[in-house]
């Protein structure tokens, strides 16, 4: 993270006076924080930033760490300020200001006043916050995924190849030109929180690893997707186009035809190979036919998916083959899980889910003469729960132009997703449980708006469900600020006018704009899940939510679709470090 030990990270405009003695003090009382006095392995000690209250006050944010050591500064002591207003200790500037301060909220809040001759006041604050720190302008640093990824292999083959190493922490091995991380990413302190991420990955990924028998394996080869290079690029071909393949893979349906991309079949990020060890377990082209082939060789000859797995199976668990689906972390543990590695598929349990509800916003912006000109929301949420925990189904617009809308399930908890729902499989359970449809929706399904009364039908529909009316979890069902009733009574008519292109003295209802397409295909997705939900949730109740074409099991089986998880789906084995 970025040094926050001076004001320059701070507001350039701030409202302190040029020459003022608050301007003197802030800026001394941050001069002596050294960096050897904060832990920087630690994302407590780089959190920071400020803000100005509407009446002048600046008010500087800061991590807990830093947040002490300024307050220490301030009152002479490293002991919570006794209560009430006081002067301090000792004042470090010249100054013509009586000043006194005040710890408003314990380890939380300092108010430092400044007054003048006149009993006029000013006032700088001091507040301990969470939140990360941002520039200026008040953006953080971008990270790419393959950056991600990049990084993190980095990691692990430096915790992960049996050697000592070299670093004592994660700054030193950053700043190291040797480790080629600066080359990866220029300016990554600045990108806050997946520097936190990192350096956690950094001081636990060994011992997290360990449990499973893995840091101390010894690998010799690291394969990442954007290298299209190695064992990456040979798994992921042959699984998505037989590429190495045997023939009985290429037929079996159960072989490549199943997946458009090696994602929808393993989210391994990294592959962790063992090359060094004896009997070439690894790769043996003189086993080809043997009884005892080299796990490399076992997989070609494989008939299909099912087979495949199973060796890696075994490979994952001789330690000769790891794959890693790279998640980011709650920058506090770094957990291990190990996904789809059980002898046998019936050991694999698919633990129930219980439904709470939908959350669709259905407000429309409106023009001066009260006509919808588009709508507000680009994001609408399925709600779920599994045991104490709780998940949501994005589905949403989250890319700049004009796209098919994405299907991602998250952890409330996360800051990380659990995966995107594959589109392969999306399209074949929509169709397997709607009976309507032959597909989820696609912005090319949208070339105009069409007539009153077929959407006026969907819209009648979804409400016969009662699928919207669902309110367990707070954040949904049909409340007034999501638009219910007056924007839902007239979404047909909103949906029109929205639609209206005037050009050349002709109106058309031809407006593909970005937040039409996509609040067109959000309305969709949830006449979909009506429809599969039932006439007053028919289809979700009892043992029919359950069944083949039961609501539940629809909502299931996306959810573990998207983590990649469940064997009898066919997904492949990997660990998920997160």
């Amino acid at each position: 993270m970025a040094e926050v030990l001076s004001l320059t990270q701070f507001r350039k405009k701030n409202p302190l006076k040029k020459g003022s003695d608050e301007l003197k003090y802030v800026t001394e009382l941050f001069k002596p924080l050294k960096p050897e006095k904060v832990n920087i392995s630690k994302p407590t000690a780089f959190r920071a930033g400020d803000v100005v209250s509407a009446s002048g006050i600046y008010k500087i944010k800061l991590g807990i760490d830093l947040y002490k050591l300024a307050r220490a500064k301030v009152s002479g002591s490293s002991a919570r300020p006794k209560k009430g207003q006081q002067k301090p200790k000792t004042i470090f500037i010249n100054t013509s200001d009586e000043i006194e301060f005040k710890e408003v909220k314990p380890d939380k809040e300092l108010e430092i006043y400044f007054f003048n001759g006149n009993g006029k006041g000013r006032e700088v604050r001091l507040i301990q916050t969470d939140a990360p720190w941002k520039d200026s302008k008040g953006k953080k640093a971008p990270i790419s995924t393959n950056q991600q990824e990049l990084i993190s292999m980095k990691i692990i083959e430096e915790v992960a190849s049996g050697d000592t190493t070299d670093y004592n922490n994660f700054a030193e091995m950053y700043k190291d030109k040797k480790s080629g991380l600066k080359k990866i990413h220029s300016n990554l302190p600045a990108t806050e929180d997946w520097w936190d991420h990192f350096v956690l990955q950094f001081n636990d990924a060994k011992k997290t690893l360990k449990v499973q028998g893995i840091s101390s394996a010894k690998y010799t080869t690291f394969s990442q997707d954007a290298k299209a290079e190695g064992f990456m690029k040979f798994i992921s071909d042959l699984v998505t186009t037989g590429a190495d393949a045997s023939t009985a893979f290429k037929a079996s349906p159960l072989g490549n035809k199943k997946y458009s991309k090696k994602d929808s079949w393993n989210p391994a990020d990294i592959w962790l190979i063992r090359k060094n060890i004896s009997g070439k377990r690894f790769d043996d082209p003189d086993s080809v036919g043997k009884k005892v082939m080299g796990f490399k060789q076992a997989i070609m000859a494989a008939p299909n998916i099912v087979a495949v797995n199973k060796i890696l199976v075994k490979a994952f668990n001789e330690k000769i083959i790891v794959g890693i689906s790279l998640k980011k972390s709650d920058q506090k543990t770094l957990k291990f899980e190990l996904v789809n590695l059980k002898a046998k598929v019936s050991d694999d349990v698919i633990s129930p889910i219980v439904f709470t509800g939908v959350k669709f916003i259905c407000i429309a912006n409106k023009d001066k003469n009260g006509q919808a000109t588009g709508f507000k929301s680009l994001t609408s949420n399925l709600f779920l729960t599994q045991g104490k925990r709780k998940y949501r189904l994005d589905f949403r617009s989250n890319r700049g132009g004009t796209e098919d809308i994405t299907y991602d399930y998250m952890e409330d908890s996360a800051d990380a997703g659990l995966g995107k729902v594959p589109k392969d499989r999306l399209k074949e359970y929509v169709a397997k449980f709607s009976n309507k449809h032959s597909d989820f929706p696609h912005k090319t399904d949208y070339d105009k708006f069409g007539m009153n009364k077929d959407w006026q039908d969907k819209v009648d529909k979804i409400n016969d469900s009662g699928i919207l009316e669902v309110n367990t979890d707070a954040r949904a069902g049909m409340k007034a600020k999501y638009g219910y009733p007056a924007d839902w009574k007239n979404f047909v008519t909103n949906m029109k006018s929205s639609w209206l292109k005037k050009a050349g003295g002709k109106s058309t209802y031809t407006n593909k704009g970005k937040h039409n397409i996509s609040m067109m295909q959000m309305f969709d997705f949830i006449y979909i899940l009506a429809v599969i939900y039932g006439t007053n949730g028919i289809n979700a109740k009892g043992k029919r939510g359950l069944g083949p074409k039961g609501f539940i099991t629809f909502i299931t089986d996306l959810f573990y679709f998207a983590q990649k998880k469940g064997m009898k789906w066919h997904f492949g084995p990997f660990g998920k470090l997160y």
